[in-house]
């Protein structure tokens, strides 16, 4: 018979090309269905990315603003207790300030002037301050053109900074009121009593900025100066935060210019709808890029009383993205597997299968568990014979232990039976490790095992072993469905004292195993020939 299919002719290549062809086809399908996988997983994953690394700017942006509202009303309620010429104090509060909220540029503070007091302030300020300080215009430091609004019994000179920054000494002096960024938010500010922003605007020193802008009012009588005395608090001041636009948009962990994506902030402001406060542009991309590939989006906006903001992030995705050095090990790995699996495929179609292997194969089919791998029961009956022919010559007694998963049916009802195969196999696993080289262990059927344990000199070691696999068992147990626990019952017959022959150990040990169950389960018991005896049981 062997010899026959040996010398049978193999059927025609032309027959083996045509299945060739379709296996080469269903090969180069599977291979683009995982190359498309791995793109939209890299995609998805850039995604992710992209909206955990715009969130957590939109954070960082929203606590700054915040901590813009909470400082400037800790200046404000500063400024209503400080003595009018007390710059030290005042330049240690901010500094402690600046140190804590390194993103505010600079802290002004300007007061209201009366025009009769104005220049009784210049002239006591020129002699105990600066010699050369004078109110003046905006324009006058600037020189550029700026729309000014007059005021025939007031203005607002600005009278402290904090840092006090050598480029911007020019700025001492200057009245509030001729900013033209300012007219309308200094006018806001007064008729609200809440902070308020200014729009956008180039800083003096280079830069863009915006100014958050308090009034301040304290009660004459909680004034303390003489008239002599250079008074910088009156009982009307504007406190003003300046916040560099580009400090908003540094983040301590990653730096603006490390960001791969493009943002743009606008904050309205009254008076002015659009106020593009800062904007980062994204990597240069090409035309297939913007063909092919999809453009992440994220819109949001802050809702703050006083600054509110609405941030735009955008990311073009490129080919670079994708084309990562893991992307491309993977991509020629599969590539790599097309032409193997083509090899392969041919070699199958020009050999046939050994007749060994196959008479191998059936030979462990028939003696082995196709799921554990352990011993079925004809091996296991062959086994038994063996203990058995050696307790006749030598005397050497053996053992037989009924194992049982306790509830295995619970994790079949619950999870399926791919996740209670799982459990099964790894089970068989930890039994057969806990065992002694000329043991053997079975799977009998189900979730039932039965171990035969050779060279037992007392019940104490076959307990023993029994313990061992008891607490093996126990261990969790790792599934598709996470870590499972469960628990074993396990009953012991000796030989010959509770039988010699397999059914007779058997039946004993099932017994025992019955016990076991009715004892609490997850314990070992010995069989008794006449009652159970609970104090043998674990």
């Amino acid at each position: 018979m062997n010899k026959q299919i040996l010398n049978e002719k193999p059927k025609p290549l032309f027959t083996h090309r045509m299945l060739l062809i379709v296996i080469i086809a269903a090969w180069f399908g599977l291979v683009a269905l995982a190359v498309h996988f791995l793109i939209n997983e890299q995609i998805g994953q850039l995604h992710h990315e992209f909206d955990d690394e715009a969130k957590s700017m939109l954070t960082d942006v929203q606590i700054k603003l915040n901590n813009n509202i909470a400082v400037l009303t800790g200046l404000s309620a500063f400024l209503q207790t400080v003595e009018q010429s007390d710059t030290t104090l005042t330049t240690k509060f901010t500094e402690s300030i600046a140190t804590s909220y390194p993103y505010i540029y600079m802290i002004e503070v300007a007061r209201k002037v009366s025009l009769t007091e104005r220049h009784h302030l210049e002239q006591v300020l020129q002699k105990a301050w600066r010699p050369n300080f004078s109110i003046k215009r905006f324009s006058d430091v600037t020189r550029r053109k700026s729309v000014e609004v007059e005021s025939s019994t007031e203005t607002w000179p600005v009278l402290f900074m904090y840092p006090d920054l050598p480029q911007a000494q020019s700025i001492y002096g200057v009245a509030l009121e001729s900013v033209d960024f300012l007219t309308y938010t200094l006018a806001s500010a007064h008729k609200s009593g809440k902070p308020t922003a200014s729009p956008m605007f180039t800083l003096y020193e280079g830069g863009s900025a915006y100014i958050l802008l308090q009034e301040v009012n304290r009660p004459s009588n909680r004034l303390n100066f003489s008239a002599d005395g250079p008074n910088f608090f009156g009982n009307s001041m504007a406190a003003m935060l300046v916040i560099k636009t580009d400090s908003l948009f540094i983040n301590q962990q990653k730096p603006t210019q490390e960001i791969n994506f493009k943002y743009r902030a606008n904050m309205p402001v009254p008076g002015k709808s659009q106020n593009f406060i800062f904007e980062h542009k994204d990597r240069v991309s090409g035309l297939f890029d913007r063909l092919f590939l999809p453009v992440f989006q994220l819109d949001s906006e802050i809702h703050n009383p006083s600054q509110p903001m609405l941030l735009t992030f955008s990311k073009q995705m490129l080919w670079s993205d994708l084309l990562t050095p893991t992307n491309i090990l993977l991509m020629g790995l599969l590539g790599f597997s097309l032409v193997a699996i083509t090899w392969i495929t041919l070699r199958h179609f020009q050999e046939l299968e050994r007749s060994k292997q196959q008479h191998e194969y059936a030979a462990y089919l028939a003696t082995h568990d196709v799921l554990t791998g352990l011993p079925n029961r004809f091996l296991f009956t062959d086994r038994y014979e063996q203990a058995f022919n050696n307790w006749q010559r030598s005397n050497s007694s053996f053992a037989l232990a009924m194992l049982d998963l306790d509830k295995f049916k619970n994790i079949n009802d619950q999870y399926g039976h791919d996740v209670g195969d799982e459990v099964l196999k790894i089970t068989a696993t930890r039994i057969n490790h806990e065992l002694r080289p000329n043991d053997t262990v079975a799977r009998y059927g189900g979730d039932e095992f039965v171990a035969l344990l050779t060279n037992i000199s007392d019940t104490k070691d076959s307990r023993l072993i029994g313990e061992r696999i008891l607490s093996a068992v126990s261990e969790p147990i790792p599934t598709a469905v996470g870590l499972l626990n469960i628990s074993c019952s396990i009953g012991i017959s000796i030989c010959p004292e509770h039988g010699e022959s397999i059914d007779a150990l058997r039946k004993s040990a099932d017994q025992a195993l019955y016990s076991s169950k009715q004892l609490g389960r997850n314990r070992v018991y010995i069989y008794q020939n006449d009652s159970p005896d609970t104090n043998l049981a674990r």
